[in-house]
């Protein structure tokens, strides 16, 4: 069994919410990472995004981010690496990421991606409700699971990936079950790309 996490991180282009960066992190049923990546942007350009405190820089920044070029040139590789069916997808709010996957097709006019993926912020409120509040972010989730911080050169939705795959971990070791288990008690947690 191999589980995907992703994280897609966007940015407001004249009131529509459009994809910059789609963190993957790919692991083995053990939780091994055997892969990271960002499918848009490169690692040293985030972390040039992060470093910088010029609005002026960072706006620059973004717009190299924002190159449509850049988005259509990767696009056949983000439906080959989120549809691939090999994996078992994961994402922390599903809703979010869809809808920014979605705006972005339609703003480059692309066919929608189709892909199935568990919430692992649902699964968080289902398995710990003690914990879980509405609308609960992922670093509230990690904090309150000491899910311990992610120190990378990668974007922010690469870290955001591997954070919620941590969370994910945690929650599987706090009720001592294996993932398959807590994925069998989470089936309400599915969500369908084409359904946002």
């Amino acid at each position: 069994m191999k589980f995907q996490f992703f994280d897609i991180g966007a940015f407001n282009h004249k009131g529509t919410a459009l994809t910059s960066s789609i963190g993957i992190v790919r692991t083995n049923s053990d939780f091994q990472i055997t892969d990271k990546q960002d499918l848009l942007i490169k690692p040293e350009l985030a972390q040039r995004l992060r470093d910088t405190s010029s609005k002026e820089q960072k706006k620059k920044l973004l717009q190299l981010v924002a190159d449509p070029a850049v988005f259509l040139r990767n696009f056949p590789r983000v439906v080959e690496v989120l549809e691939d069916p090999t994996y078992i997808n994961f994402a922390f709010s599903t809703p979010s990421d869809y809808n920014f996957l979605k705006y972005s097709t339609k703003w480059h006019r692309l066919p929608r991606v189709e892909l199935t993926s568990f919430d692992v912020q649902k699964i968080y409120k289902s398995e710990m409700p003690w914990h879980a509040k509405y609308g609960i972010s992922l670093r509230d989730a990690c904090n309150a699971m000491a899910v311990e911080k992610v120190c990378n050169d990668w974007s922010k939705s690469v870290k955001d990936a591997e954070l919620t795959m941590r969370l994910f971990e945690a929650i599987t070791n706090f009720h001592r079950v294996e993932p398959i288990e807590l994925l069998a008690r989470n089936i309400d947690g599915v969500d369908h790309s084409l359904d946002f």
